[in-house]
């Protein structure tokens, strides 16, 4: 979209020449990753049909973000999701980077860093990216995958976006969820809990 391309521009990234040719009418329009990187075959796009994929997903009490969700809600939400599997060593979010992906770790672990040092660890059902994708402000640290065969759900936010406009109640139980996990969050920091 108009505001990743301006972002690729502005900190000259290679990728940028990509969306040279987008304009704010082209807005609504995506461009298919698939397509410029056929190699990377590491993100799922998450459809009805995938039933290896889906069947992750049922018995997963550990996600949090999906409490209180029927079986047709959860589908409905993760439909608009990708699936990335990852390997150790794999960069999952760059400090300063684009703010518009949080990422719910389905498998695995990673870690989070801020200026060289390893300050958290995010595990099975943990979520990393929700501040700034929900702020709309620059990466605060580095999130690095830190084992292999790691899975992690990712969420773009033009996709809350449309599950706003569409489906409002679903959308508004995600968000307290996220909302509760983020509370959790800061009193852990905190020492509240």
């Amino acid at each position: 979209d108009v505001q990743n391309a301006n972002y690729l521009k502005a900190i000259k990234s290679p990728f940028s020449k990509f969306f040279e040719d987008v304009s704010p009418e082209d807005s609504s329009e995506s461009i298919d990753l698939d397509e410029l990187f056929p190699e990377a075959n590491q993100v799922l796009t998450l459809t009805k049909g995938d039933t290896d994929v889906w069947a992750q997903f049922h018995d997963r009490k550990v996600l949090k973000v999906f409490d209180g969700f029927s079986e047709s809600e959860k589908e409905e939400l993760l439909n608009r999701t990708s699936l990335i599997n990852c390997k150790t060593g794999d960069l999952l979010i760059n400090k300063g980077g684009p703010d518009n992906t949080m990422f719910i770790i389905i498998e695995g672990s990673v870690d989070i860093s801020v200026k060289g040092a390893v300050v958290a660890t995010e595990t099975k059902g943990g979520i990393v990216g929700e501040i700034s994708f929900l702020l709309h402000t620059t990466r605060s640290a580095t999130v690095t995958v830190n084992s292999n065969d790691t899975k992690i759900l990712a969420i773009r936010q033009r996709a809350l976006d449309q599950l706003i406009e569409s489906e409002s109640k679903l959308a508004s139980r995600f968000l307290y969820n996220l909302n509760r996990i983020i509370a959790a969050k800061l009193a852990a920091v905190g020492g509240l809990f």
